[in-house]
């Protein structure tokens, strides 16, 4: 399963995937008729690389709602699924919205803390009966936690800090979340789960949409070059 599998890296990781073929491909999204377009690019691939077998299919998410996330986790309960590879891809970048349904920062919810509500309930509902490996994309922006953006000594105060970040430190602080909760995963739950966190690079995707501060513009046009399309990142 891939978290936000109907556009950018998550879309580029399937399509690779679609195209070795021995793969059974879920995308998580909430956006119903992208994930169709999605699918239909997905099959379209298969077929082109020969590969009959793989199925594809869509789950509906919505990470800015944990009660969407329970919904899923009590189908995914129901229906008795299980996955060998789980991909958190999905995120947000300077989200408009300076607060979710539920009371949270946006970018800490979506790029966290519904992410860790759907691995921890996979992991509690599969292993460790069926074990689990879970890639977790962060980015290297984390490195500027208790550098350039105070980390809080007193954990106990850390939900205060998550909550009331901004912007950059909002995302900075929520990779370095997702980075940890690969961490945690390795600690606590043994040889059924096996987790790595990924920075995938510097690659253009719709996420960018909301860089809208003209400093930063004028940064990333200036360094258009070097940025690269996700499946070129990806086939490296």
């Amino acid at each position: 399963m891939i978290t936000g599998g109907n556009q950018g890296i998550g879309l580029q990781t399937a399509l690779l995937l679609a195209s070795k073929g021995c793969y059974d491909i879920t995308i998580a999204c909430r956006n119903q008729r992208r994930a169709e377009t999605a699918l239909k690019q997905l099959k379209e691939r298969a077929e082109q690389s020969n590969n009959f077998k793989s199925k594809f299919s869509w789950l509906s998410l919505d990470l800015s709602s944990l009660r969407n996330v329970e919904t899923l986790m009590e189908k995914i309960k129901k229906e008795k699924i299980i996955f060998d590879i789980i991909i958190l891809n999905a995120g947000v970048l300077l989200p408009k919205e300076k607060s979710t349904n539920d009371g949270f920062e946006p970018t800490f919810q979506v790029n966290f803390l519904g992410h860790f509500l759907l691995i921890d309930g996979i992991v509690k509902h599969q292993c460790p009966k069926h074990s689990l490996r879970v890639i977790t994309l962060t980015s290297v922006i984390q490195r500027l936690v208790g550098n350039i953006f105070p980390l809080e000594k007193n954990v106990e105060k850390w939900p205060e800090m998550f909550q009331n970040a901004k912007r950059w430190k909002a995302y900075a602080l929520s990779k370095f979340a997702t980075a940890m909760l690969a961490q945690h995963l390795n600690t606590f739950y043994g040889d059924s789960v096996k987790a790595f966190a990924v920075h995938p690079g510097a690659v253009r995707t719709q996420m960018s949409d909301n860089v809208c501060h003209k400093g930063t513009r004028k940064m990333l046009f200036f360094l258009r070059r070097l940025l690269i399309e996700p499946v070129s990142k990806i086939k490296k």
